[in-house]
């Protein structure tokens, strides 16, 4: 609930990039100190961080693409990437597990050139706050003659 409060101030690209540091940060210092409470701490901090991620991330593929299907197909991209992300570092994770049970927050340093790769491609959108009525009333207009033109509105 608080991605979507800070969406009306903020660029979902900033959050993404923000949200994607807190995780790197949080994940990879999880394992450097042998105390449960702080690497409770840090997975919490990690757990946050994830569902800004997604929230965002969810929020920027809406954003980003008008047409229906494209956005339906792009989501469910993004989720496939995302779990099949998870299950590939999970693999990696078990090889450094053998070695020590720290060794496992190594894999998270795959999140620095993605934070890299988010600073390049990502597109940065305005806040959501920052469009006045008359801006999102044209741009539903647009989508709804869209979807006319397509064949998805009917006049009865």
């Amino acid at each position: 609930m608080l991605c979507g409060k800070l969406m009306q101030y903020l660029s979902k690209k900033r959050i993404l990039i923000g949200a994607m540091i807190l995780f790197a940060v949080s994940a990879i210092l999880g394992g450097t100190v042998a105390n449960v409470y702080y690497v409770l701490a840090m997975r919490i901090l990690v757990g946050i961080s994830m569902g800004f991620v997604n929230a965002a991330a969810m929020a920027l593929i809406a954003e980003v693409y008008v047409d229906e299907d494209k956005r339906g197909t792009i989501m469910g991209i993004f989720n496939a990437t995302m779990a099949g992300t998870g299950a590939v570092i999970s693999l990696i994770a078990g090889v450094f597990a053998v070695r020590s049970w720290n060794e496992v927050f190594k894999v998270y340093w795959i999140a620095v050139p993605v934070i890299v790769m988010m600073f390049i491609f990502l597109p940065m959108t305005p806040p959501e706050g920052s469009q006045t009525e008359e801006d999102r009333a044209k741009a539903q207009g647009k989508n709804l003659m869209a979807k006319r033109n397509a064949g998805g509105l009917s006049c009865t």
